[in-house]
């Protein structure tokens, strides 16, 4: 007897269209699914290769050791060059001396409102004059880092004209090595370097030997 074909209900018809739709719509829910849960652990973006900042004996200082100067340093603040920057990290504000910021060619005006006072590792106390930010600059050419830097200015008189801390250095990326007495730091051209002006550490420090001296001393 021949077989014939026996072709679905019209309702059977209709599940069986529905069917791979099913699958599909399914196999797609599956896939968002997944690709949420793909977003929601994804790893955060890595942040870009930077150079590695490495101090060796090529950076060593001339003549014997140890030499104990501190690092003084020369950049450029406002436009102009400032010498005698002390490089420290003992404290949590740059300093910027009052004689040097009127140099700059800077006023009282230019200055923001400080309302908490400076204190020394002696307990002494003073009232700043104000704050201000300058664009600093920093390294040789090419090798050069350009910042805007917040400054305390201070009414006091000292062998130096700024004072370097904690903020201004970790704003640079600066790397500080007494030993090698001098700081690097990245700029888009590589890691540059600025070499402590040794002739004017000893001169401030002379300085402020004979400064100490004319004052009466309590121990």
């Amino acid at each position: 007897m021949p077989m014939h074909e026996i072709k679905p209900t019209g309702h059977e018809a209709e599940a069986r269209s529905e069917a791979p739709r099913i699958a599909r719509e399914t196999q797609e829910e599956q896939d968002d699914r997944s690709g949420k849960r793909n977003k929601l652990h994804r790893a955060p973006p890595k942040r870009g290769r930077r150079d590695p900042i490495i101090f060796s004996d090529d950076d060593l200082p001339d003549g014997p050791t140890p030499h104990r100067d501190a690092i003084l340093i020369v950049m450029d603040v406002n436009g102009a060059t400032v010498r005698r920057v002390f490089v420290d990290t003992g404290s949590s504000v740059n300093v910027m001396y009052l004689e040097t910021f009127t140099k700059l060619g800077l006023t009282k005006e230019n200055l923001h409102q400080v309302r908490t006072p400076l204190v020394g590792f002696t307990g002494n106390s003073i009232e700043p004059e104000g704050c201000i930010t300058l664009t600093i600059e920093i390294g040789e050419y090419p090798r050069v880092r350009a910042i805007n830097m917040e400054f305390v200015v201070v009414d006091l008189k000292s062998a130096h004209n700024i004072i370097l801390e904690r903020p201004g250095l970790e704003d640079l990326g600066a790397v500080v090595s007494l030993e090698h007495l001098c700081l690097k730091f990245r700029t888009p051209e590589g890691v540059g370097t600025i070499i402590c002006d040794r002739q004017a550490a000893r001169s401030c420090y002379l300085l402020a030997c004979r400064q100490i001296g004319s004052q009466d001393l309590q121990v």
